[in-house]
C-alpha cells in the first residue's frame, strides 16, 4: 500500500495545480452571469469592483439612469454578493478595458480580465459589450483555446 501512495503523489498533486485557478474563475463568470441578470431585473447598474491590487473583489450598483464614465454614484451592495471576497493565493488577475458593468439594458462593458495561477494564465473572462454575452475561456500554452 505504501508504495502505491508513493507512486500516486506526485501524479495527483499534478492534478490539482490550476484548481484555484479553475474555481476562481468559474465563481467569476457566475457572479458576472448574475450581476446581468440582477441589472435587467432590478433596473440598476452593476459593477464589479477590485482593489487597487487586484487581490479583493466586490459588487457595486448605481441608479439606472446612470450616465455613461460616471462612477461617482456606485455603492458597494450590501448583500451576499456585495461582501469583499479575496482573489486565492497563488492567483492573480490582469485587467484591460473598463470594470465590469451591467447595465438595465442587458448591455455590458467591454472588458478583459485574464485570470493567471503562478504567473501562468489558465483563463480569459471577458465581454465585448454585446447583450448578456460574457465569455470564459481556458488559456493553453500557446494562448486562448478555441
Amino acid at each position: 500500500m505504501g508504495v502505491i501512495v508513493s507512486l500516486a503523489s506526485p501524479r495527483l498533486s499534478r492534478s490539482f495545480k490550476g484548481l484555484s485557478a479553475d474555481n476562481f474563475a468559474y465563481d467569476l463568470a457566475r457572479l458576472t452571469t448574475t450581476l446581468g441578470e440582477r441589472a435587467v431585473a432590478e433596473g440598476n447598474v452593476y459593477r464589479l469592483a477590485f482593489d487597487e491590487d487586484r487581490t479583493a473583489y466586490w459588487t457595486e450598483r448605481a441608479p439606472g439612469g446612470l450616465v455613461p464614465g460616471e462612477t461617482s454614484s456606485f455603492k458597494k451592495v450590501k448583500d451576499r454578493y456585495g461582501m469583499v471576497r479575496r482573489v486565492p493565493a497563488g492567483v492573480t488577475v490582469e485587467a484591460q478595458g473598463e470594470a465590469p458593468t451591467f447595465f438595465p439594458s442587458g448591455e455590458q462593458s467591454p472588458f478583459t480580465l485574464t485570470i493567471l495561477e503562478n504567473g501562468n494564465p489558465f483563463y480569459v473572462l471577458s465581454s465585448e459589450g454585446v447583450y448578456g454575452y460574457t465569455r470564459l475561456e481556458e488559456v493553453g500554452p500557446e494562448g486562448v483555446e478555441p
